[in-house]
């Protein structure tokens, strides 16, 4: 009698383990695909706004001018984010599955403004490195599964 109680609670463990890990895992990509329609609707649409006011190069962006202004702010976003998918809130294969690519350009698109801003930074630290790292782990990503 007391094995078979035994073996009813491990089984009854093992059964919420599994729904815990599954909620779990719904929720993180729910969380992703919503955090990444906010990121979408704040900062996507302006940038691209911007890029055509800059037309399309970033290069020329020179430092406290209001382009600069909306650009780092769009990158102070887009890095909070990052923040997330690096630390596990946020899910890289659901943003790879949602825009991979895109944030992938994206980070090309303002490379040459993150470059300047790490130029212009004394205490020597490294502007949106968690951005970096994302697009870095994405294109990990979409290499592994290119061979694969």
């Amino acid at each position: 009698m007391d094995l078979a109680a035994l073996i009813l609670s491990v089984a009854a463990l093992l059964v919420s383990l599994y729904q815990w890990l599954r909620d779990n895992s719904r929720q993180k990509k729910e969380a992703t695909i919503d955090a990444f329609q906010h990121l979408q609707n704040d900062v996507f649409q302006g940038l691209k706004d911007l890029l055509s006011e800059c037309e399309g190069n970033m290069e020329h962006i020179v430092r406290s001018s209001e382009a600069w202004k909306k650009a780092t702010d769009f990158l102070s976003r887009i890095e909070h984010f990052s923040v997330g998918v690096n630390t596990g809130v946020y899910s890289l294969k659901i943003l790879n599955r949602l825009a991979g690519g895109y944030f992938i350009r994206t980070f090309e698109t303002l490379e040459p403004v993150i470059l300047k801003k790490r130029a212009y930074n004394s205490s020597g630290g490294r502007h949106y490195e968690e951005f970096e790292s994302v697009v870095q782990d994405l294109k990990k990503l979409r290499k592994e599964k290119s061979q694969g």
